[in-house]
């Protein structure tokens, strides 16, 4: 039963994949090299080409003194809002492709200096592309980070390809109340606390990725209420926990790859073709009924398996 639902969520991904295709033809493409011509582009049904090499978006706000609100936020435009914690929110979007020109090898780079937010949140959307680029805090934080790279929230039908999210956001990707997410040939490092938190989403696919350098409490991967996960043909290389024996704060229940918190519901993952290697995480989950390991390689880690 689970390999039928993973062949099927391949199918369905490779069928969106196609439609996002056929409607970028019909897109308007917006070339913009600033973070304000950024933020200005972003709409329904358009491409947004990054022709520079750094986008800092914390700094717009800061820029245009921009009024707060009590809760931190401030409207950019109708698409767009500031948060603390968020950082540059998208809002209420349908038909968006944002994706980096290179030259070469070089992502266009999407980055905040500001270490208590997220690079870029994604709220209530459908049908994004994410693609060719690199997102970061600039300079990197030396200590801990509480903001996280990239945060989707109550989404369907988004793409991330060939990109790069480095730390130090304290995790990756955060997604929640989503559905039909796909991320492939994508390289998440150097986070400060884990890989990703999913809450309440249901078929995402990471495809051809490399989670490597991530600096974690205990756990990895947290996930709460979530179904139809895939992770095929990836690569998880030299994670490690900072938490260990003898710390005040140690648990070694929390000492997982893969970890399910306060979760009742959640069923369906699955590690297919994946690489472990030089991990220092001392188990793989704390729920073994709902994880399936397929063909996976374990090499030199520190009691994963």
């Amino acid at each position: 039963m689970k390999t039928k639902t993973i062949i099927l969520s391949a199918i369905i991904f490779a069928c969106c994949s196609v439609a996002f295709s056929q409607a970028n033809e019909k897109k308007v493409k917006i070339k913009v090299s600033t973070a304000e011509e950024f933020v200005k582009a972003i709409g329904n049904d358009r491409v947004i080409e990054l022709s520079a090499d750094t986008f800092y978006l914390r700094d717009l706000v800061k820029l245009k003194d921009l009024p707060i609100d009590e809760g931190g936020s401030a409207t950019l435009t109708p698409y767009v809002e500031y948060s603390g914690g968020r950082g540059i929110q998208i809002t209420n979007v349908t038909g968006l492709e944002i994706t980096g020109t290179t030259s070469g090898t070089k992502h266009s780079i999407l980055s905040s200096r500001d270490y208590g937010d997220a690079i870029l949140s994604i709220d209530g959307c459908k049908n994004i592309i994410l693609k060719d680029f690199e997102a970061n805090h600039v300079p990197k934080a030396e200590g801990h980070c509480t903001g996280g790279v990239i945060y989707i929230d109550g989404c369907e039908n988004i793409l991330m390809d060939n990109c790069t999210l480095i730390g130090s956001g304290s995790y990756g990707i955060d997604v929640g109340r989503s559905k039909n997410i796909m991320v492939k040939n994508t390289t998440i490092k150097e986070c400060s606390t884990l890989l990703s938190e999913l809450q309440q989403t249901s078929d995402l696919y990471f495809m051809n990725c490399t989670f490597t350098e991530i600096r974690c409490d205990g756990y990895l991967i947290i996930a709460t209420d979530c179904h139809s996960v895939t992770y095929d043909n990836c690569t998880f290389s030299k994670n490690y926990s900072y938490n260990k024996p003898g710390d005040y704060e140690y648990d070694e229940g929390r000492q997982r790859l893969l970890y399910f918190y306060d979760d009742k519901t959640s069923a369906n993952f699955s590690f297919k073709a994946c690489n472990f290697s030089d991990n220092k995480i001392l188990k793989f989950t704390n729920k073994d009924t709902v994880v399936t390991k397929t063909d996976n390689k374990f090499v030199n880690n520190d009691g994963l398996k």
